[in-house]
């Protein structure tokens, strides 16, 4: 019995093509996988399993392209189903909203000279409350350009 390990070992299913690739060696009556060794002579050799679907016994023939269908189901399987997903997408849509609009807010709206004491108008030994930092929102707005 052979040793065979994972990394050398390749999968290939052939879909009831006409002439199949090694058919010499594959008895197109039985659909069992069956192992085939390419190199005898190496003990790395590269081994090929090959799995003969039999004609209309796939039920994976309507489907293109497995690979993309099978990660689509993982991720829905992952992500909790449907409505998760939908709530998730919604709660990352409301997350970004509220960056941009902090970012804009934090830009445009303080008054980093107040706040930091920059000004040298301004008493620096009286306490500063949020609403002398803080542009009125009519203020705000007109400083906020479009393009931003």
């Amino acid at each position: 019995m052979a040793h065979f390990s994972r990394r050398d070992t390749t999968y290939s299913a052939l879909d009831n093509e006409t002439s199949p690739p090694l058919a010499h060696l594959a008895d197109s009556t039985n659909a069992a996988p069956m192992m085939l060794t390419l190199d005898h002579e190496h003990e790395d050799a590269t081994n090929v399993i090959i799995h003969k679907v039999p004609k209309n016994k796939g039920g994976w023939t309507h489907i293109e392209d497995l690979d993309s269908f099978f990660t689509r189901m993982y991720h829905y399987y992952i992500r909790g189903g449907f409505y998760p997903m939908i709530m998730s997408d919604f709660f990352y849509l409301l997350q970004f909203v509220f960056i941009i609009w902090f970012s804009t807010f934090l830009v445009h709206c303080v008054k980093y000279p107040v706040l930091f004491r920059n000004d040298p108008n301004a008493n620096r030994s009286e306490k500063l409350s949020l609403n002398d930092v803080i542009y009125s929102s009519s203020e705000c707005v007109g400083f906020i350009s479009w393009h931003w």
